[in-house]
């Protein structure tokens, strides 16, 4: 959902002067979603072009919108976001539910929360790892690797000048932090972003990714909101803190 000029969350879900008490209801009075099918529709769009992964973190994305059985579209759609290698389905269903329930505690839910199945841990038969921003995964650093290789491969000529140059300038020690990324819906930015993600941990640095809503957290690997990361109030003043104690892990 998008609108321009609003400042804040409430003028978001603001339709015709009345607030909708959430996005969904906000949504479906503009006449964005009409029924139950719109989750349906959008999880076979996806399963037509996308990768697993990218169907878990849309999955994951969806639940939040309050689809009325959300347990039936684990059901009908949870062998598209298995991962095709080699292990039994028992364990693909596992590993598929665990990558899921790290989007989802992200922002402080649970699988059982939108009455989705628990994850049984014994079938996961990965190493267990923290990342960086402190919720948990299973992959290995050769997976890490592996992945990084096969995002590198398939980016196009703009996305590999931008990788390239975004890599010299991390390996110089005086070179640029800073990089703003523009570019019209779909030409690949998200994919970049994933590429470099995979790349920096295949180098073996720590890397955290952020955005400003939750939805767009979900299409980042391991993709957390800024205001969740950092610690940042949802509503921000000039004297705001950071709500993240120092002597934390996450501080």
């Amino acid at each position: 959902m998008n609108k321009k000029f609003v400042r804040n969350f409430d003028e978001l879900k603001t339709v015709d002067g009345e607030l909708c008490p959430t996005f969904v209801d906000a949504a479906r009075k503009m006449g964005l979603m009409t029924n139950e099918r719109e989750w349906h529709l959008t999880m076979e769009d996806a399963i037509q072009t996308e990768m697993p992964i990218n169907i878990r973190r849309l999955f994951a994305s969806l639940v939040f919108c309050a689809p009325a059985d959300p347990q039936l579209l684990w059901d009908i759609y949870r062998k598209e976001m298995y991962d095709r290698r080699g292990a039994s389905d028992e364990q693909k269903e596992a590993r598929a539910l665990f990558h899921i329930r790290s989007i989802l505690r992200h922002h402080n839910r649970e699988l059982t929360d939108f009455y989705l199945p628990d994850v049984d841990e014994s079938l996961l038969g990965y190493r267990k790892e923290l990342v960086d921003d402190g919720s948990e995964m299973y992959i290995s650093f050769a997976e890490i690797q592996s992945k990084a290789t096969s995002l590198l491969t398939d980016l196009n000529t703009e996305q590999k000048f931008v990788y390239d140059e975004i890599m010299q300038e991390r390996d110089d020690i005086n070179g640029r932090r800073l990089f703003f990324i523009e570019g019209s819906g779909g030409c690949g930015k998200t994919f970049l972003y994933e590429s470099l993600y995979y790349g920096l941990r295949a180098q073996g640095h720590k890397v955290l990714c952020v955005a400003h809503t939750g939805v767009a957290a979900t299409l980042l690997p391991n993709g957390s909101t800024v205001h969740r990361a950092f610690g940042i109030p949802l509503i921000t003043e000039e004297d705001m803190e950071s709500q993240i104690d120092l002597a934390s892990r996450r501080g």
